[in-house]
């Protein structure tokens, strides 16, 4: 199951009752300890640190993070264990704030952090359950035809008054059922899992299609629009799907979204994706032609990337990577720290600039997967940066909550108090442990994915 994993026993009863809350505790390592036996250093950075810390050390981080503080607080404060499901927003003291609904992206996302957790880190049947309990909300409101399913819920799991459903809804079922199904044996749920996807891309396919988000700009939304966002979350599933079961229509799905990025959403002007253009793939001239997401951006290009690591790609994770990078240096803050959400208008470098906690670990995680695969230095440069300014903005220990703090204005000065998400900080630890296990595995070498004469 890993390396170093920590055992994770929780008491029977539940919720459990969280004192105590500290930070983690760094036990001691030799200082040679990332040596290779030929005597040689390494590749991943020249003196196998990241953040000040051995990358045994910094594992041991990850996995107190992940194990020693977030897991139990969303275990005794964000699952609804009479009702199937989950509480995404509490405040401090875990006390939920999530009204008297649920939404359907929150329970596909829920069902994947647990079940990922049971597939990958701790095979404890309790994760099952709760995926199963909320996975059975999702079943009994299984929409027929094209239809997306119905939300928000009720707490009971009956649609409540209805809202616009939306495609990202179906789509995080779809992952949370297939991460389930890898779990459970279950192969009915990764057929549901498959047959969302497809009917999700029917729908977005259509002329009829219907998306009128604008990210908050005063710009008339297009008809049918091609949205990055949207491309990424069918990579991500899909990807996610392939990584159990090769499948020609999913691999097929992969391929269709990175071209979409690459060759229709990258504006040559300034090499940064636009986030929203016409159906037809053209670039449209209503202001969204000078409109970045570049959080979107980045997040999407290290599932770029992932998906490379999968097929064993080395050019397409290099071009990802390249974007990767530039998304994150254009959205630093080089005043206060982070990264800004998005540029309104690039010509006018007119930035939203409220800083999101899910947008900073997103950061994390490509970088750590650089460093992974190609010991970039500037990878492990900007992992430390983000990696001091996040622990040092975000952590909400000193309130006695052991998550992370959900964003607010630009210095943080103003906050979106309480705690919120148990999916972007979830995958970002959880993966980060996966590549760190790997990264000592290896005595600190990169993982070979791309050949010696492609790194110079």
């Amino acid at each position: 199951m890993g390396l170093n994993r920590r055992s994770f026993l929780l008491a029977s009863s539940l919720p459990a009752v969280i004192t105590g809350i500290q930070g983690c505790s760094i036990s001691d390592r030799q200082q040679d300890s990332c040596v290779t036996e030929s005597g040689k250093k390494p590749f991943i950075t020249p003196d196998c640190r990241l953040a000040g810390m051995e990358l045994a050390e910094l594992l041991d981080r990850f996995q107190c993070d992940f194990f020693e503080r977030f897991t139990p607080f969303f275990l005794e404060h964000m699952v609804d264990y009479e009702n199937g499901g989950f509480f995404p927003y509490t405040e401090l003291d875990g006390r939920s704030r999530s009204g008297s609904t649920k939404r359907v992206w929150w329970i596909g996302r829920g069902i994947w952090a647990v079940s990922f957790l049971y597939n990958h880190l701790d095979r404890h049947q309790r994760f099952i359950d709760i995926a199963d309990k909320a996975a059975a909300i999702l079943l009994k409101n299984k929409p027929s035809g094209d239809d997306f399913w119905p939300t928000p819920l009720e707490h009971s799991g009956i649609p409540a008054d209805s809202q616009a459903p939306s495609l990202y809804e179906d789509m995080f079922a779809a992952e949370g059922l297939a991460e389930l199904a890898e779990a459970t044996g279950d192969s009915s749920l990764r057929k549901l899992a498959k047959e969302t996807v497809l009917k999700c891309m029917r729908r977005y396919d259509s002329p009829e299609y219907e998306y009128s988000s604008t990210y908050g700009l005063d710009i008339q939304p297009l008809a049918a629009p091609r949205i990055v966002g949207h491309w990424m979350v069918f990579l991500n599933t899909s990807s996610k799907m392939l990584r159990y079961e090769d499948d020609n229509e999913l691999r097929a799905i992969c391929d269709r979204c990175i071209d979409a990025l690459f060759t229709y959403h990258l504006n040559p002007e300034f090499d940064l994706l636009n986030e929203i253009i016409h159906h037809d793939l053209s670039r449209p001239d209503n202001g969204f032609e000078q409109f970045s997401y570049t959080s979107h951006a980045l997040e999407t290009f290290w599932m770029v990337m992932w998906e490379a690591e999968r097929c064993n790609n080395p050019h397409m994770f290099l071009k990802a990577a390249h974007l990767f990078k530039r998304h994150v240096q254009v959205s630093w803050d080089d005043v206060y720290g982070g990264i800004f959400p998005g540029v309104e208008h690039v010509l006018s470098n007119r930035w939203q600039l409220d800083k999101q906690m899910w947008a900073q670990v997103e950061v994390l995680v490509g970088c750590l997967m650089l460093v992974e695969h190609t010991g970039d230095s500037w990878a492990a440069d900007m992992f430390v940066r983000m990696y001091r300014y996040f622990q040092v903005k975000y952590s909400l220990e000193e309130k006695g909550c052991p998550l992370w703090l959900l964003g607010g204005d630009r210095t943080l000065a103003t906050k979106r108090e309480g705690t919120g998400g148990y999916y972007h900080n979830a995958r970002w630890l959880m993966l980060s442990i996966l590549m760190l296990e790997r990264m000592v595995e290896r005595d600190g070498k990169v993982s070979g994915l791309i050949p010696d004469g492609m790194l110079l």
